[in-house]
């Protein structure tokens, strides 16, 4: 799941041009996300913040 993830998040980063567009998929991914946010009891910011910067320093 986190390599799939990281995949994407290359993936939509790469291919975003504008922050529109970057927060649009942050809402996508909010809903996509939320039960296993709501699980792990985890903030959606959190996630995401730190999956894009791991993956992008890989």
């Amino acid at each position: 799941m986190c390599k799939s993830l990281c995949t994407c998040s290359v993936w939509i980063i790469t291919m975003t041009a504008t922050e529109t567009e970057a927060s649009q998929w942050a809402a996508s991914a909010q809903s996509s996300l939320h039960a296993l946010i709501v699980q792990r009891r985890l903030s959606l910011s959190r996630i995401l913040s730190t999956v894009i910067r791991t993956c992008y320093y890989l």
